[in-house]
């Protein structure tokens, strides 16, 4: 398993649903591989984190990293990857899912 947890910040000129809508997509295109995925959105941040420490949370980041980069170009956001340590710190901040 990883060891890692992703933070993706965005540009603030970027709409959170547009985040919101990517990272369900993601999450909707993983669905066969179970019900072991994490997410974090923190609205007044513009960011989200997502938890690749399983292989569907990694599946997750992989997907909506696709799908920001495609839609919004890979200026538009920067990833920061983060320590195992990162989610119970995440989950205080945002809205888990």
């Amino acid at each position: 398993m990883s060891n890692d947890v992703y933070r993706y910040t965005f540009d603030a000129a970027i709409p959170m649903h547009d985040i919101k809508s990517f990272l369900f997509l993601a999450r909707l295109f993983t669905e066969g591989e179970g019900l072991d995925v994490r997410f974090v959105l923190d609205e007044e941040m513009n960011a989200c984190v997502v938890d690749a420490t399983t292989p569907a949370g990694r599946s997750v980041a992989e997907l909506f990293t696709g799908l920001v980069i495609r839609e919004l170009g890979q200026d538009a956001f920067k990833v920061e990857a983060l320590g195992r340590d990162a989610r119970g710190e995440a989950r205080e901040r945002g809205t888990a899912a």
